[in-house]
């Protein structure tokens, strides 16, 4: 299937939220539903992640509230330079109790490099991670996925 335009528009996508029980506490999913259709399309075949690793201990197995709070001009700066200078789609936030990390499939050709540099520069407080990794089947994506009927 082609991409368009309108698949990739982040104001026209469906979100859902799940939670996974981890040993040490819990995972929180946001994932992107409206991506499911475009999910191993061949020119999104790069699974971009930026981890954004929590300063506080959590509480009770889930990550501190009130850094979690503040950290969410942050994860809105990521998603705004990704979508910026890469063509892709934001896929998942997945929020465990000592990180989070927002997933993105994108297109060859992006200076990942520099986005990362410019938004570690710009947090103050908070580390920001990388990693790209070929995913052309969005075997990742994929896991996240709720069983379906039949």
């Amino acid at each position: 299937m082609p991409l368009n335009a309108n698949d990739l528009d982040p104001n026209s996508h469906e979100w859902m939220l799940g939670q996974i029980k981890l040993e040490d506490g819990n995972l929180f999913v946001r994932l992107n539903r409206s991506a499911e259709q475009l999910a191993g399309t061949p020119e999104l075949g790069i699974k971009l992640g930026f981890a954004i690793p929590f300063n506080r201990p959590p509480q009770g197995g889930v990550p501190n509230a009130d850094e979690n709070q503040a950290i969410a001009p942050l994860e809105d700066q990521i998603v705004e330079t990704v979508l910026e200078q890469a063509t892709g789609i934001h896929v998942l936030t997945l929020t465990a109790p000592n990180v989070k990390e927002l997933v993105f499939y994108i297109a060859e050709g992006a200076d990942i490099q520099s986005m990362h540099e410019r938004l570690r520069a710009s947090s103050k407080t908070h580390d920001v991670q990388c990693m790209a990794v070929r995913d052309a089947n969005w075997e990742s994506f994929r896991e996240f996925l709720p069983p379906t009927d039949g």
